[in-house]
């Protein structure tokens, strides 16, 4: 959404005024921001901006955002960037790499300053040590203009460099400036100025109507000059331009803190905390820094700022390497004779680390909370501590460490850094001075309250309600507010002009008003059930039972408390036991009810508490029973639904069940609607419109659950029916076998049953109870699958035989896992169905079911052959040699011929005999390698060859 520029009319009047509304929106960190809009931070969740360190925002007079930045983008009030709002000179990693200075009596312009982080690596000169940043740009400005892009903004002059440095000192001028800006009103209430610190001296430029002044013209422009106090030494860059400076809200004092103060080359990574914190005196009216005070020359400081009154500074510091440490929030009392030695620790953590400190416009002082991790990351980010008092003496200083949660959707998170401020915009007065909040008030409809300031002299009072001027004198230093309505809520502001040539003051009440909260008189009707005595009219009553009755519904954000009598109310002795109180007039007592708002708005109210002795009539019922839910487990458990209970035999009430008689009573810890349970005792409490009817007790009985045993199965289709028997000791068995659409047949109610199709099934087991008349049976179920199986269909024998490797494969079909043996149906068997290197002869062969359907065989395979040698010796072994194999079939017809190793035909044998015994002619033939010729009946030849031994 876009929206208009609003121009505030001091700007146009002669001497500037402020209104510290300007600094209500802050966006820091992780997309954090936080809004005072309302007089007390409210978390914001739109925030665009993401920096470890620097950033800067700026609102109008009437509190709305106008653009924020950090230090290097600038995102307008829509959330987006800026018309030429990126590539400004500033880092995310400069402490202070921006602060907005709006420009004196010139309506929506302001101006941009940012400091670059002086980073060591970038003034060397050196390509191979440069951190990926640019070059060092050190102090520059850049001007926005609100009247651009319909109200949104628009940077008009980019990127101006200011010297903070010593132009002739090389390594200076490469790193140009430390990380610390403020900003403060001149007194002439016209101008503010601008200031920076560099090594040892303080840089002061004048910011009016015209511009950036300096102080000469021509090339050696400048701005104030003062050279005091310790020197910050380059060669300890960039570790030595880290930590805050703030002027005070009255202009009258600079606090700055020095990270470090090393004179080692280049920042080492590592160093012991030898940081400082020092005071100086500023003269606003010349822009000259004077009189240092160093506090602290030790740790490792980082934040730092002044009270609203400058009566107190507050600082952060780390201890140990790098400030790595134990952190530390300290104070200084700027009263002391002696304030470095009035430094007082107000809070120290292991975990946090220092963090920057900022002003608020309610007065209290924020502190950024952030843990490095080891492995680099962020936690415990989501909060801002806060210093709710901090002009108070540090022994009773209010410090909340989880003050403001600024991650309120886990999307955002603090850093190191807060956004900076021009410190003017702070100088409220206090017109509330009720000790809770200088700008934020809250009232009840029908209060009265008087704003005031000091009564001054010749001073002129001008009252406003949201910037509308009030008929009042002028010399009027108080406003009344009257029988307060919901549409006073304003923001009454008051401007004090002190008529001495001084700034005009201004302080502001921004007023919420409540309503009275409703508080009804009601009435809590209890039974009277105690195990006493059921019948005195005495009992427990849970008095928080009646909190919405009393409020209508809103008790979640009221405080109510009860008390006896009106004495109590002054004694402030409330009725402590809410949850469990026991009235002490029997059958009725009143008692009375505070209620009260989150800003102590409160009326009361009578709560008549009433013993109902006697039950009504109920109808009958329980006990409840329930099947064992795990009947396998030791625990005799079952699950009780308590909401059928309640919707069968209670239906016109309002039912609720507990588990002891006190919580019934009391009204605490009910029960749900699912309960699993051992056999116990519950108690039910009806209600009518919250008031008791009665209280029943009912026993809760568990029975046990058969447990039912049964495994899938093989079902041999070659042998059917399979019998399955189930274990005895049940009252009813019922099969089911599931069909192919899912539904379930009912194939036997007996405890054996026959199955012959393979499938899903499931064995039901009941246990059938008896018992205080009331029949039931619980039951078990469990599925089993029934898997085909049979013995082997034959098929044939292939075999490949009169070879060097006889192979016999054998073919089969049908529903089973086979397993094949060779010669013996005992087997050993295996899994192949292909047996090698099988002898030649006659081999049988067998086919058994893996799944115990049975055994197949012998189916008998002829693999011809012959032996590589015989040796006719006369021992019966191998005494013959013959073609091994031959059936019926193929013997007849078949032609056998033997040679010597010269082709010499020595044998014809007949594949009906013995075979050849070694002779020829009668006589032996040599030990020797003979060939031979086979020509078989049906047609197949072959040849080979053997030895015959001697």
């Amino acid at each position: 959404m876009r929206k208009a520029v609003l121009l505030g009319l001091g700007l146009l009047l002669g001497r500037m005024v402020f209104a510290q509304k300007q600094a209500d929106n802050w966006y820091f960190g992780r997309n954090a921001g936080i809004s005072f809009n309302s007089g007390s931070p409210v978390a914001l969740t739109d925030g665009r901006l993401n920096t470890l360190e620097g950033c800067s925002s700026i609102s109008d007079f009437d509190g709305n955002l106008l653009f924020y930045t950090d230090g290097s983008t600038i995102w307008n009030a829509d959330q987006a960037v800026m018309q030429n709002g990126t590539d400004l000179n500033g880092d995310f990693s400069s402490t202070s790499s921006g602060l907005i200075v709006p420009q004196p009596n010139n309506p929506g312009i302001y101006f941009v300053f940012t400091v670059d982080e002086p980073h060591h690596d970038n003034a060397d000169d050196d390509p191979g040590t440069f951190d990926g940043d640019r070059v060092n740009d050190g102090l520059n400005y850049s001007i926005v203009d609100m009247t651009q892009d319909g109200g949104l903004g628009a940077v008009t002059t980019k990127n101006v460099p200011l010297i903070t440095y010593d132009i002739s000192n090389p390594l200076a001028a490469l790193l140009k400036c430390s990380e610390k800006l403020t900003a403060v009103r001149a007194d002439d209430c016209d101008s503010f100025w601008l200031i920076t610190h560099f090594v040892d001296t303080f840089y002061a430029f004048k910011v009016d109507s015209t511009g950036v002044v300096l102080q000469n013209t021509g090339p050696n422009q400048s701005p104030v000059i003062s050279k005091v106090g310790l020197e910050v030494p380059l060669s300890g860059y960039r570790r030595n331009a880290l930590g805050y400076m703030k002027a005070s809200p009255d202009g009258t004092k600079l606090g700055v803190c020095h990270f470090g103060t090393i004179e080692t080359g280049e920042a080492p990574a590592f160093v012991d905390g030898d940081g400082a914190i020092a005071l100086y005196d500023f003269d606003d009216a010349t822009g000259i820094v004077s009189n240092e005070t160093l506090l602290r020359d030790s740790g490792s400081p980082y934040g730092i700022e002044f009270s609203n009154k400058g009566t107190k500074m507050y600082a952060t510091y780390g201890e140990g390497i790098n400030g790595g440490g134990t952190n530390y929030l300290v104070q200084y009392d700027m009263q002391s004779t002696d304030i470095a030695a009035s430094e007082s620790i107000i809070d120290q953590s292991e975990v946090f680390s220092a963090g920057a400190l900022q002003l608020g416009p309610d007065g209290k002082i924020y502190r950024a909370l952030v843990e490095f991790t080891s492995g680099g990351g962020f936690a415990n980010d989501d909060h801002l501590g806060v210093i709710n008092n901090p002009e108070e003496d540090a022994s009773i200083v209010s410090y909340d460490p989880r003050g403001v949660r600024v991650d309120v959707d886990n999307q955002r998170g603090s850093r190191t850094g807060l956004p900076p401020f021009v410190q003017s915009f702070f100088t409220n007065i206090d017109i509330i001075q009720n000790g809770i909040s200088t700008t934020s008030l809250s009232l009840c409809v029908g209060e009265s309250y008087r704003l005031q300031y000091d009564l001054i002299a010749g001073a002129t009072y001008t009252w406003t309600i949201d910037g509308v001027v009030q008929p009042l004198p002028t010399d009027q230093n108080f406003f009344d507010l009257t029988n307060v309505t919901v549409s006073s809520a304003a923001a009454y502001e008051l401007k004090v002009d002190l008529g001495n040539g001084e700034c005009q003051l201004e302080g502001v009440a921004v007023l919420a008003v409540n309503p009275f909260p409703t508080a009804i008189d009601s009435t809590l009707v209890q039974c009277d059930v105690d195990p006493d005595n059921s019948m005195d009219g005495i009992s427990a009553f849970n008095l928080s039972e009646a909190y919405d009755e009393i409020t209508g519904g809103s008790s979640s954000v009221l405080d109510i408390t009860f008390y006896e009598g009106p004495g109590d109310i002054t004694a402030d002795t409330p009725i402590t036991n809410i949850t469990a109180y026991r009235n002490k007039m029997p059958f009725s007592q009143d008692i009375i009810v505070r209620v009260r708002d989150r800003i102590g708005c409160e009326r009361f109210a009578s709560l008549t508490l009433q013993i109902q002795s006697t039950l009504a009539s109920f109808p009958s019922s329980g006990p409840f029973f329930a099947c064992d839910d795990d009947p396998s487990d030791a625990v005799l458990s079952g699950t009780f639904d308590l909401q059928d209970i309640k919707d069968t035999f209670f239906p016109s009430f309002d039912a609720f069940f507990y588990s002891s008689l006190a919580d019934a009573l009391a009204e605490e810890d009910p029960l749900p609607d699912s309960i699993t349970s051992t056999d116990t005792t519950i108690f039910l409490r009806l209600e009518n419109n919250n008031q008791c009817q009665g209280i029943e007790d009912f026993d809760l009985i568990v029975d046990q659950t058969p447990i039912v045993n049964i495994e899938d199965s093989i079902l041999c289709t070659n042998d059917v029916p399979l019998t399955l028997t189930a274990e005895t000791g049940f009252d009813s068995y019922r099969w089911y076998r599931i069909e192919a659409d899912g539904n379930e047949t009912v194939i036997s109610n007996l405890q054996a049953a026959d199955f012959s199709i393979p499938g899903e099934y499931w064995l039901e087991l009941g246990n059938s109870y008896n018992h205080l008349g009331t029949n039931r049976v619980c039951t078990n179920t469990r599925s089993f699958n029934l898997t085909p199986s049979s013995t082997a269909r034959f098929l044939d024998l292939n075999v490949e035989d009169i070879s060097e490797n006889n192979i016999v494969t054998v073919l089969v079909e049908g529903e089973g896992d086979y397993e094949y043996a060779i010669y013996d149906e005992f087997g050993p068997y295996q899994d192949s169905n292909i047996f090698e290197n099988v002898p030649a002869g006659f081999a049988d062969f067998f086919v058994r079911d893996k799944n115990g359907c049975g055994i197949v065989g012998a189916f008998t395979a002829s693999v011809i052959g012959y032996p590589k040698f015989f040796t006719p010796n006369g021992d019966s072994f191998n005494d013959r040699w013959q073609i091994k194999g031959l059936t019926q079939l193929t013997r007849p017809g078949t032609l056998i011929l033997i040679y010597d190793r010269f082709g010499k035909l020595l044998k014809q044998v007949s594949p009906l005999g013995q075979g050849w015994d070694g002779t020829y002619r009668n006589t032996e033939a040599p030990a020797d390698d003979y060939w031979f010729s086979v020509v078989l009946n049906d047609g197949r030849e072959f040849k080979g060859h053997f030895t015959l031994k001697r």
